[in-house]
């Protein structure tokens, strides 16, 4: 068993036991009866490993043992439109009408095949069909956001944005229609209607974590971030495995210039996270920068240039805290790297023109103030010039292209 497995895998010893029966079936060719209960099962087994393959196998056999069963029917549609075997998909979507003609769930997926098909039309003609009076309140969710997707495909935003407000309305805590509406509420920048109901769901329903994260956002994004950092503690008090709340709660108290408090909320996200973040390292470097740490900033910095070497701030900012410490040659490796990465960045050589100058040496301080100059008169004029950077240019400074 893999790592990845080892981490997800998900059951008793009776599940893990099927687990070792199903697989060894399957090297052997042996055929095994499972029962529905069994099936099931290994179902949720192979859904949290996302082997759609394992699945697929799966309904097949069930298909086999229980032919009239609409439900392992229903999976197999869903997982072929995951992996996009439309044809197949239609071939089903078919045959499991004949046996379940008025089956809710068969119309959702009816919708989902147009939807992948970006069929707008078509996926809003099969839900305007569903008698939306008899639904659960749970499927009444799932056919509205349906019809939101494909409002938001013919790109009918007002439609979009009232499907999925109808959605949330219907189940206030329902967590896939409150995470589309705050998506369509970022979309439309509707963020003071957000931040209204939120508040209206948060009354009633005081600890529905995700409501607290909308909010949140919606605060974070009109510029109130003492609300919006209050809103994330709120939402890590109800759910304290909740990753993307620490970290914007601390790019709240990041923009409130409470660093010390930012790059706590850095460090639980990132002990939280299941592998190592390059951007919660930056941001940690940021505040320890702000801080005066800069022991601290440059082990940052350096971690993050380790995990991906093409992160251009970070290696600007390692040259800032090298140049603070005298380190000038290292420093100038990382300025030119960074220039390199991003060939329009005027920030990036007015500080190699001002590490040049430094050094006494005039002439390529010229050289760089004079590109800076450049990309900043053609960035404040709206334009940037399409050409390749020009090599001879960067290779007549003398800073070595690499360093050991």
């Amino acid at each position: 068993m893999d790592s990845f497995e080892q981490i997800f895998f998900n059951g008793d010893a009776n599940t893990r036991s099927l687990v070792a029966q199903f697989e060894k079936m399957q090297e052997e060719g042996s055929v095994i009866f499972f029962s529905q209960e069994q099936l099931n099962a290994l179902l949720d087994h192979y859904d949290n490993l996302l082997s759609y393959e394992q699945q697929l196998v799966l309904c097949d056999i069930a298909a086999e043992l229980y032919p009239y069963s609409t439900q392992y029917l229903k999976k197999n549609i869903q997982l072929l439109l995951i992996i996009g075997d439309f044809p197949a998909a239609e071939a089903m979507l078919r045959h499991v009408k004949t046996l379940s003609p008025n089956d809710t769930e068969l119309i959702s997926l009816q919708a989902d095949y147009h939807l992948q098909m970006e069929d707008a039309e078509s996926a809003l003609k099969v839900l305007e069909a569903v008698p939306f009076g008899s639904l659960t309140k749970n499927d009444l969710v799932e056919a509205l956001l349906r019809k939101a997707e494909a409002y938001e495909l013919k790109n009918a935003m007002e439609r979009y944005y009232d499907a999925t407000l109808e959605a949330v309305i219907a189940m206030p805590c329902h967590v896939d229609a409150l995470s589309r509406f705050d998506i369509c509420v970022t979309q439309l920048e509707r963020f003071e209607e957000s931040i209204d109901l939120h508040t209206w769901i948060i009354d009633q329903y005081p600890y529905c974590a995700t409501a607290w994260y909308n909010l949140g956002n919606a605060y974070a994004a009109t510029g109130q971030y003492h609300n919006a950092a209050e809103a994330y503690g709120y939402v890590t008090a109800i759910d304290d495995e909740c990753e993307m709340a620490y970290r914007d709660r601390g790019d709240a108290f990041y923009e409130l210039e409470n660093y010390r408090d930012a790059c706590k909320q850095y460090t639980y996200a990132l002990e939280l996270g299941f592998f190592p973040d390059d951007e919660l390292f930056y941001l940690m470097g940021n505040c320890h920068l702000q801080l005066g740490n800069l022991k601290d900033a440059i082990s940052c910095f350096e971690t993050v240039i380790l995990k991906n070497p093409e992160h251009h701030d970070a290696h600007f900012c390692l040259a800032e805290c090298l140049q603070t410490i005298g380190d000038y040659d290292t420093a100038l490796y990382h300025l030119y790297t960074a220039s390199k990465l991003d060939e329009f960045n005027e920030e990036y050589f007015s500080a190699l023109a001002e590490a040049f100058e430094k050094l006494g040496d005039f002439s390529k301080a010229d050289l760089y103030r004079s590109k800076a100059a450049k990309l900043l008169i053609k960035d404040n004029a709206g334009y940037i010039e399409d050409k390749p950077y020009n090599e001879a240019f960067v290779k007549s400074d003398g800073l070595p292209l690499n360093q050991n």
